[in-house]
Order: C-alpha cells, then structure tokens, then sequence
C-alpha cells in the first residue's frame, strides 16, 4: 500500500495561523509556541530549513509536515533525518521561525556489519 504525504510550507501555515482558534496577530506581535515535538524528515542546512514532521500545536495547527525555517543554520548542526526533536515555533504576520532545536531522540546509525 502506498501513501502520498503533503507537506505544508510557512506561507500556508501564515494563513492557518489567520484563520486558527488564536486572535489575529497584532503589526509587529511575535506568537511563540514552546515546546514542540516532531521527527525530522529532510534537512537542507545551506537553506536554513528542514521538513518536520510535528505533532498537534493545540488551537494553531493539527499534526502535519511541514517546511520550517531557522533563522540560524546552526539550528540543524549533529542533526539527521529520522532525529525526534523539540522546538519553538514563532510567527507574525509575515514570518515564522524556529529555534532552540534539541534533539529528544535519536536513531541508530545504520550499521550494516551486523550482517
């Protein structure tokens, strides 16, 4: 059985955040949400972003994939695909990031001399 998987980019979240449970962003308000969870899915480091799978952000945003960017690259250093993460998420209206990325779980490294 095969499953096609979409993933959402930051100007589609921008505009679930509009219509989400949440009041509207005021001119210059940064909302933060703490405390994130999610599994790592790609990474593009020279990007400043990686698709995340995350979990339900109650009143914002139901679990999904989705393209999140960090305003520092460092953000992604020692991490890999398949790494479960915590993070914050921030938004405006007119930007999203994340930080304080910290691996919570990690994978083993595939070792293929165990054969």
């Amino acid at each position: 059985m095969s499953s096609i998987k979409i993933v959402f980019t930051l100007p589609f979240i921008l505009n679930l955040a509009a219509a989400s449970e949440q009041p509207p962003l005021a001119p210059g308000e940064v909302r933060t949400y703490d405390d994130i969870h999610g599994v790592i899915e790609s990474l593009q480091p020279d990007e400043s972003f990686a698709v995340i799978y995350h979990e339900e952000i109650p009143g914002f945003l139901e679990a999904m994939a989705a393209v999140l960017r960090a305003k520092d690259s460092h953000e992604f250093d020692g991490l890999k695909p398949g790494d479960g993460i915590s993070f914050r998420l921030h938004l405006t209206r007119e930007n999203g990031w994340i930080d304080a990325v910290k691996v919570v779980e990690t994978i083993p490294a595939d070792d293929s001399s165990d054969a």
